[in-house]
């Protein structure tokens, strides 16, 4: 179950993660920066539930969204689909926010120095760089 994972996966966010979603195993890199304090609050964001930890953000839920497109592949909607698949994410949450957020999350990462995601203009795709990793390749 994703819920599960992603509660694991941010237990130990300093290092890299393999989801296994339908399947097939994918590989989500360590957060960089991670400062794991549970007496810290999580900084208010309109689409983020309050009562998470204090380092998940939107960049990482996005991040570990695109991760589980189908064959690594898909649109902003279909990442913004999986993203609200999140147990971090607010279930009332306005959906044009939401694209909004992810839009501006997905640009970021793809200006990263390693970037998990490229667009590709022409077919309106975007793809999981790192797809093929292995937890020892971060």
């Amino acid at each position: 179950k994703l819920q599960n994972q992603e509660e694991e996966r941010y237990k130990v966010p300093h290092r890299a993660y393999p989801y296994n979603w339908g399947g097939v195993k994918t590989i989500v890199a360590p957060m960089k920066r991670v400062v794991v304090n549970p007496s810290l609050k999580a900084r208010d964001h309109p689409v983020l539930r309050a009562d998470r930890p204090s380092h998940v953000s939107v960049l990482t839920l996005v991040r570990d969204a695109a991760s589980r497109l189908p064959g690594g592949v898909g649109t902003r909607p279909d990442i913004t689909q999986l993203l609200q698949d999140s147990v971090y994410i607010n279930e009332v949450t306005d959906q044009n926010k939401l694209k909004q957020v992810v839009s501006g999350a997905l640009d970021r990462l793809r200006q990263e120095q390693d970037p998990c995601v490229k667009y590709l203009s022409f077919h309106k795709f975007w793809i999981y760089l790192h797809r093929r990793r292995t937890e020892n390749s971060f």
